[in-house]
């Protein structure tokens, strides 16, 4: 998956360049910020040792939002930068009935709330229309990929841990007043993570993950938001 998702990036990019290269009348702006926020889905199945009753509630625990920012040197139609982008779902269900390791049973409300962040440097790559109105943006970032799971079920539990991830993104930016654009962006953040912490009170255990076992943090997101070229 991610290098399928590099692949479109650098000929999405190299489209960009090329593109560039034929304009006379390019904007000169170097930086760009951007903030965006919207709706997002992870990309992992619901495994297959999930509780039958359970597997709805895992589901709901697949959508949620998102919220990032990219910060952008342009040198010309190549740029680098930093980008930033969190995930957040949460989900709550009752009379949920669970075994525990010393063969007795807990019940009670089910609440899990999960927040996935990815930080790292980026490359991006811009076409700018001859008016300067319009402007494609690519980019990729590797960097930090975090994952925290904050539970509840007859006490508080969490699980945590981090891996090495990719974030890579597609905008399009509409100018709406000098150096102030607004568009939208389809984003993919890619990682698994093999090994987590997992802590119920004073007690903190490691959990270890297969290869087919690992939990997958990769989400699509579809943002909308406001730019500034400066």
């Amino acid at each position: 998956m991610r290098k399928i998702l590099s692949a479109l990036f650098v000929v999405v990019v190299c489209q960009f360049s090329n593109q560039a290269n034929a304009q006379q009348n390019q904007t000169t702006s170097k930086f760009r910020i951007a903030l965006n926020g919207g709706y997002s889905y992870r990309l992992g199945k619901v495994a297959d040792n999930v509780p039958a009753s359970l597997k709805q509630y895992i589901r709901g625990l697949k959508s949620g939002y998102h919220f990032g920012a990219d910060v952008h040197y342009f040198f010309a139609e190549w740029g680098v930068g930093v980008s930033y982008n969190a995930f957040k779902s949460s989900n709550e269900i009752g009379n949920v009935t669970t075994p525990t390791a010393n063969g007795t049973t807990i019940s009670g409300t089910l609440k899990d709330n999960i927040t996935i962040s990815f930080i790292g440097p980026s490359l991006g790559g811009r076409h700018i229309s001859r008016n300067g109105k319009h402007v494609l943006v690519g980019d990729i970032a590797l960097g930090y990929l975090s994952y925290e799971d904050e539970a509840s079920l007859s006490g508080n539990y969490r699980t945590y841990g981090a891996t090495l991830g990719s974030n890579l993104g597609f905008a399009y930016d509409y100018q709406v007043a000098k150096n102030i654009y607004i568009g939208a962006k389809l984003g993919f953040v890619t990682g698994t993570i093999k090994k987590m912490k997992y802590t119920s009170g004073t007690t903190e255990t490691t959990l270890t993950f297969n290869d087919g076992e690992a939990e997958s943090l990769g989400h699509v997101d579809i943002s909308a938001g406001i730019k500034f070229n400066l």
